[in-house]
């Protein structure tokens, strides 16, 4: 009989004859999991094939590539339920690290969590699980290229919201468009709440996981990174990367800039009663730990063996000499910097996986060190972005046809989350030759 055969009816039987046992003994939030040996689970899996000691959740490509590229993954697992574009678990020869992606934003990770939660060829029980992603930073608590280990993770979008313009001539005091649900001001613990706002992990987990990432050097980036930093007055900022215990913010919108990072920071520590301080952005981890909440309570997962790590791949707001280029660092940041094929994970480390050592090295750059002032200020004025657009023809949907493109954004103008800024970048680039032959210098790696 074939393995795989045998895998599927192994599946079937596990999903069938699953029963429920003696309800499972919940390990206090001040104790260290590793002491709390309880083998029995309100719902078993009398079949589970795979009993994996650590579990790497990634969100996407660029996060996952450090772990698939340094460790021995030799095992290819496709499960019902993970996201299109990530069908496969990935796990080491002994089966004692595996890894999975979920897809970016709060949707794709409660749905892949939740669907290898549930997988009846997984026993998770005692699984180690280590959320790794990417994010930005505070720049009054960490600097690029830094390791934030979060015991606070706290949903900052969950609120009502308004345009400037609606609320700013009646209520001239507010200082963003947020404010809580079930209130009438900004100030306000919610009224209403949905059950997924905050979520607190093991602390004692979280320490341990701090003691050996501290153990760890890191990379402190390349010139354009320190160019980036010393832009910032706080000392954080300019000082060189670091592990740091802080905790994330979770939101599907991408925010920058003073304004919203205040309203949150003040946001996250109202909700956690003062006890949480803000420094890494994410859109994942709320989405994440309610799904591994929901697994804990059938002992399908132990909650209290959660790691969640953000390293710092930029500010989450601009240095002071550019506070009015909001705009401009949302359209040059993270995605847009893929046509120099870079990521912005500032950083070469070791990170402790039980006995064995997982080396992460990934290339570095930064979305303010990348484009020159000048590059910067031709993209001004952003008014008239939008007849900027070429024109589209049949055989082309999308596809500029009135500029010369650079290859390296024409190889990637394939992907429509880049194509409106390739396609203004463009024209910037073909309008100044001399800018032109130097960002295909910087993208080249000839600069």
């Amino acid at each position: 009989m074939r393995f795989s055969t045998l895998v599927s009816t192994a599946a079937i039987l596990a999903s069938s004859l699953a029963h429920p046992l003696e309800k499972r003994t919940i390990v206090n939030s001040t104790e260290d999991a590793t002491s709390n040996n309880d083998l029995q689970a309100s719902y078993a899996k009398p079949f589970a094939i795979f009993q994996p000691k650590v579990f790497v959740i990634n969100m996407f490509e660029y996060e996952a590539k450090p772990w698939l590229s340094a460790m021995k993954f030799e095992h290819n697992i496709t499960i019902p339920g993970l996201s299109p574009l990530y069908p496969t678990i990935f796990c080491t020869g002994d089966y004692s690290v595996c890894e999975m992606t979920t897809g970016e934003g709060e949707i794709n990770a409660a749905a892949s969590v939740t669907a290898m939660g549930l997988s009846p060829l997984f026993d998770l029980s005692h699984t180690y699980f280590l959320i790794s992603g990417i994010g930005g930073g505070e720049p009054q608590y960490t600097t690029m290229g830094s390791v934030t280990f979060a015991k606070y993770a706290v949903q900052v979008a969950l609120e009502y919201e308004t345009a400037y313009q609606d609320f700013s001539n009646t209520h001239a005091n507010w200082t963003s468009g947020y404010w809580a649900y079930g209130t009438e001001n900004p100030w306000t613990y919610p009224g209403n709440v949905y059950g997924t706002e905050v979520f607190e992990v093991n602390e004692n987990l979280r320490n341990r996981a701090v003691e050996l990432a501290e153990t760890a050097t890191l990379e402190n980036g390349t010139e354009a990174n320190a160019a980036n930093r010393l832009l910032y007055n706080e000392t954080a900022a300019r000082g060189l990367p670091s592990v740091v215990k802080c905790d994330a913010l979770t939101s599907d919108n991408y925010f920058t800039g003073n304004t919203l990072g205040d309203y949150f920071s003040f946001y996250a520590s109202m909700m956690t009663n003062g006890s949480a301080t803000y420094c890494s952005t994410a859109q994942e981890d709320n989405a994440s730990l309610e799904a591994f909440t929901r697994l804990h309570r059938y002992g399908l997962t132990d909650y209290n063996r959660v790691v969640v790590m953000r390293s710092i791949s930029d500010f989450t707001r601009p240095p002071p000499s550019k506070s009015n280029d909001t705009i401009i660092l949302i359209l040059l940041r993270n995605k847009s910097l893929e046509i120099v094929d870079t990521i912005a994970l500032c950083k070469e480390s070791n990170v402790q996986v039980d006995k064995q050592t997982v080396k992460i090295k990934t290339k570095a750059t930064t979305h303010l060190g990348i484009v020159s002032n000048k590059m910067k200020n031709a993209l001004y004025p952003l008014s008239s972005f939008t007849s900027m657009y070429p024109a589209q023809t049949a055989k082309n949907p999308g596809r500029p046809t009135n500029v010369q493109i650079t290859k390296v954004a024409k190889d990637a103008i394939e992907q429509p989350i880049q194509r409106s800024l390739l396609v203004l970048l463009a024209k910037v680039l073909n309008q100044n030759p001399d800018m032109k032959q130097s960002f295909v210098a910087m993208a080249t790696g000839k600069m």
